[in-house]
């Protein structure tokens, strides 16, 4: 998934992040607005990971998670299901 489309709905994804990567602060999450390679340096310095594997986690969440709170309406446009995956 393009990180564009990550970033357009980055306010909706704070939550659900902060949640599956439990040693990132929200507030210091906010300072990014969405800039994967700070993002990714953040995850892996919080997470003790490299930064390889800390971009290989989060394009996983990516994939996991994102692809699977959007979907795609009949206009073929893409809709933010905010409902939380098991």
């Amino acid at each position: 998934m393009p990180w564009r489309n990550v970033f357009s709905i980055w306010s909706n994804l704070l939550d659900q992040l902060c949640a599956d990567f439990r040693y990132l602060d929200k507030s210091a999450m906010a300072r990014f607005k969405g800039d994967r390679t700070k993002l990714i340096a953040y995850i892996a310095e919080t997470h003790d990971l490299t930064l390889r594997e800390a971009e290989a986690a989060l394009e996983e969440w990516v994939t996991v998670k994102v692809v699977g709170m959007l979907k795609t309406n009949r206009s073929g446009q893409h809709q933010l299901n905010l409902m939380r995956s098991a």
